[in-house]
């Protein structure tokens, strides 16, 4: 399997996605009416399961859903409850002029720091997020004397920017600015940054309208660029029938 880190360009992507069951049936459609010109996979993942495919496929949205990346497929929640050292901050802090509790983690998948909004559902305000040696991405632990230089040597995953709506009674993250930066051993890195936003919420769906496959969207011939093949830079492969594969001319 591989990860689909979504369009480039100006193409707006809206997606909808049922929480109800952990397969996360999916559907998707271009604001503007037009598919990606490219997109993006990642076959560096040693182990993908669906539920971690599927929270890549809808991009950044997952971080509003307690997601981050490299957790294996883990939410933040279950991350900060099985960490090794969990300290609460003295004192509230200001985030965006909310107040705030800090929370601070070290994981085996990294330390994590939650500023958290007691007063809008407990939900972060900010998250802060940092991999390196020793911590793992999915299940590859960062650091090892056997790493290749295209392997990961860090990452980090900054949420801020958020904005929390009360919908049907519920508090709920509808934007975020998510900024992740990656650094590998042979010392080129990766920065990308997203501003998202969610248009609609909807707490009580029809499960079945998400029967949809995520990629019908996608057109033959649609370039795709495969991240982890940075060796030999140029577009290699294209989308066909649902698939990845090599291009031959």
């Amino acid at each position: 399997e591989a990860e689909i880190y979504g369009p480039t360009g100006d193409v707006s992507l809206t997606y909808s996605r049922s929480l109800v069951t952990l397969d996360q049936k999916t559907s998707y459609s271009w604001k503007s009416g037009s598919p990606p010109r490219t997109v993006f996979i990642d076959r560096r993942p040693a182990s993908l399961t669906l539920r971690n495919a599927l929270l890549a496929n809808v991009g950044p949205g997952r971080c509003l859903d307690g997601f981050g990346y490299g957790d294996a497929g883990k939410s933040i929640v279950e991350i900060v409850s099985e960490a090794t050292s969990l300290q609460l901050r003295p004192k509230p802090e200001e985030v965006g002029g909310y107040l705030t509790h800090v929370l601070e983690a070290d994981t085996k998948y990294g330390t994590y720091t939650l500023w958290i909004d007691t007063q809008h559902g407990y939900n972060p305000r900010r998250i802060e997020v940092f991999k390196s040696k020793g911590h793992l991405y999915h299940d590859t632990e960062l650091g090892l004397d056997s790493a290749k230089p295209n392997d990961r040597a860090s990452a980090e995953l900054v949420i801020d920017n958020v904005e929390i709506s009360k919908i049907g009674g519920s508090y709920i993250p509808t934007a975020a600015r998510i900024s992740r930066r990656t650094i590998y051993v042979d010392g080129q890195s990766e920065k990308e940054i997203n501003m998202y936003k969610r248009e609609n919420v909807d707490l009580d769906p029809n499960v079945d309208e998400f029967s949809k496959s995520f990629f019908a969207g996608i057109p033959d011939g649609t370039s795709v660029v495969d991240l982890g093949d940075r060796g030999s830079p140029g577009t290699k492969y294209e989308w066909i029938k649902g698939e990845v594969r090599f291009r031959a001319h």
